[in-house]
């Protein structure tokens, strides 16, 4: 909520095992005028799909994966898939915690 921009939305991906969201402070978000989407993205199906398309190895899927970033770097990371550092294109990113 803090990073995003005044009338912007956030998007809550994936599920968080009904657990509430630590320091979630509702009322910043109705300050910031925010809009707040839920996206599960991925189906049963989708995964079942995913795997055949890796399974055959027709395609080079590691070129996808571009950027590798510390855990304390998690903001750029997130500016960087957003297209907001010039010169870098993300296409897959992970934030690795020991790196």
């Amino acid at each position: 909520v803090d990073f995003a921009r005044p009338g912007g939305c956030i998007v809550l991906a994936g599920m968080k095992g009904f657990k509430p969201i630590p320091d979630f402070v509702s009322d910043k978000v109705v300050l910031k005028e925010l809009t707040i989407k839920g996206a599960i993205g991925v189906t049963r199906t989708g995964y079942a799909s995913a795997i055949r398309l890796l399974e055959k190895r027709s395609h080079p899927f590691e070129m996808m994966h571009t950027h590798d970033f510390r855990l304390e770097d998690a903001e750029l990371a997130i500016r960087t898939l957003a297209r907001e550092v010039e010169g870098e294109e993300s296409i897959h990113s992970c934030l690795i915690p020991e790196f």
